[in-house]
């Protein structure tokens, strides 16, 4: 019996958002589950799986240092290997007894941890099992050179969110998610076709898409799409800070960005008692970030502990594609500056072409649906109302999202849907009742 066939066994590592929302959807979806354990440094995550009946076993995992990344062209030195294989054989060394009993039983083992502690685990656990390794990190070729040779292949699902806890986990995040999947070079131990059905096979139960990459192909494409605007994001906000703190010192001269940076860092009362004495942001500032602003960076309220690792295991691709960045805003900086009207709007037409031309259901990186805008009252039931005349015409609306672009007077909801006929339906529907709504 092949393991495409048979009950299978699961290990997770790594139980926060990312790992919890798999062990969630594998225990809701999927009949061939024969048992599931979980492994986490945060005791509290682990009891709430066991208590929920998503995991049938549950272990500490032992914390582990950090270690600069190296990347393939980087030369490491021989005190960087003595110290990761020590922190390899301390953290064999730590697992409880029945955890390695577990681990050895296994047949897949999904390692779920921030990007730098996956190539650690990955060597400890070819000493304790023979299963088939898959990690969920968004960095592949760092992962799979530095684990070596053995039984793994990279997976990472394009699928996520700025918060980070098993709690926020939910059995319906991987839905309709590229989920890329990339050998190690290395592999070993296995049968390659059979270790990737199995691998499809969970992709396709937890409701993602999978797609075969080769790993530098990943990593240049998720710095691209990913961690770009992440660093984006970030660097946007941060902007819009200094700008605030600008206007703010015309009146108080006080340097809020800075205090801002100390009360994180410094003593609590201190900053208690400043923040006391500032004065509040400007009310203008506040409300032109209503709208587009805080959409377009709510991914900068993501975790730092956890991208500050993912930055650095791509460094070797992002920095190239900042590079490219970097010479796109000059380029726009320059029309600009020109006043080149003709310059500025190709820039703005090239960008929109591509944004409107992003691959449809699914078959790409950055997935695009079938979608409606919807002006809304600020009234009591509004959004059940618009699901209701839906709903019962058989429209099913796979994603809501709120666009409050006009403060205190309603917004905008955008519906999608399952394809462009149901969006002519909806319209058709919508306009009926009164609604003003647009594609």
């Amino acid at each position: 019996m092949t393991e495409v066939e048979r009950d299978i066994r699961v290990v997770i590592i790594g139980l926060g958002l990312i790992g919890g929302s798999l062990a969630r959807s594998l225990r809701g979806r999927w009949n061939r589950l024969q048992r599931l354990v979980a492994l986490d440094t945060d005791r509290a995550s682990l009891n709430e799986a066991k208590d929920q009946g998503v995991a049938d076993a549950v272990y500490d995992m032992p914390s582990l240092p950090l270690f600069p990344h190296k990347s393939g062209d980087e030369e490491v030195d021989s005190t960087h290997l003595l110290a990761q294989s020590e922190v390899d054989l301390q953290l064999y060394n730590q697992l409880p007894e029945t955890a390695r009993d577990e681990l050895a039983q296994a047949d897949l083992v999904v390692v779920a941890t921030p990007l730098d502690y996956i190539p650690s685990i990955m060597r400890m656990l070819t000493k304790v099992t023979p299963a088939l390794l898959t990690d969920m990190g968004s960095v592949k070729t760092t992962v799979l050179e530095q684990a070596g040779p053995c039984r793994l292949i990279g997976g990472h699902p394009m699928a996520g969110s700025e918060r980070r806890s098993y709690r926020c986990s939910s059995e319906s995040l991987f839905e309709n998610a590229i989920y890329a999947l990339c050998p190690s070079p290395h592999y070993v131990g296995g049968d390659l076709l059979e270790d990737m059905a199995l691998l499809c096979e969970v992709v396709a139960t937890i409701g993602a898409l999978p797609r075969y990459m080769e790993a530098p192909e990943h990593d240049r494409a998720v710095a691209t799409i990913s961690h770009l605007p992440h660093v984006i994001a970030t660097t946007l906000v941060n902007t819009a800070a200094r700008e605030s703190e600008q206007l703010i010192q015309c009146d108080s001269g006080l340097d809020t960005f800075s205090t801002a940076v100390d009360c994180v860092e410094g003593d609590p009362p201190a900053c208690s008692s400043v923040s006391d004495d500032m004065p509040p942001l400007p009310s203008s500032i506040l409300d032109l970030a209503a709208g587009g602003f805080r959409d377009i960076t709510r991914i900068a309220s993501s975790d730092s502990d956890l991208w500050t690792g993912i930055v650095r295991g791509s460094r070797e691709k992002l920095l190239p594609v900042i590079d490219r960045f970097e010479q796109e805003l000059s380029r726009f900086r320059a029309c600009l500056a020109n006043d080149d009207i003709a310059g500025l709007k190709e820039l703005f037409f090239t960008a929109a072409s591509v944004r409107d031309g992003l691959p449809q259901g699914g078959s790409g990186a950055l997935v695009t649906e079938s979608r409606i805008h919807i002006e809304l009252e600020d009234r009591p039931g509004e959004v059940a109302v618009v699901s209701t005349l839906l709903a019962v015409r058989g429209i099913n609306i796979k994603n809501i999202g709120m666009v409050h672009a006009r403060q205190y007077e309603g917004g905008r909801m955008q519906l999608f849907l399952s394809s462009d006929n149901q969006v002519e339906m909806a319209l058709e529907i919508l306009r009926k009742a009164g609604y003003e709504c647009y594609v």
